[in-house]
């Protein structure tokens, strides 16, 4: 199996927060680590067993063997 693709696992930092000075969230940088993974498209037998029925762009994601997952708030694939 090929792993072709990237996948980022991005962590909100912590120390982000609401500064009442400013009157605004103050954001700073997350933690990213990027991965190499296998993705494809779910079937559609597959997303019907799963999901119940037909889902449009339900995909796969295959990590390498002995992977760690890291700890994370959401996952960005494909610029999505």
């Amino acid at each position: 199996m090929r792993y072709l693709d990237e996948v980022t696992f991005i962590k909100e930092s912590p120390d982000s927060h609401y500064d009442p000075d400013l009157g605004e969230w103050v954001e700073k940088e997350p933690t990213r680590a990027v991965f190499s993974a296998n993705i494809t498209d779910i079937g559609t037998d597959r997303s019907a067993k799963v999901f119940g029925d037909i889902k449009q762009g339900a995909k796969v994601m295959r990590m390498m063997p002995l992977f760690n997952m890291p700890e994370y708030d959401y996952i960005e694939f494909d610029n999505k």
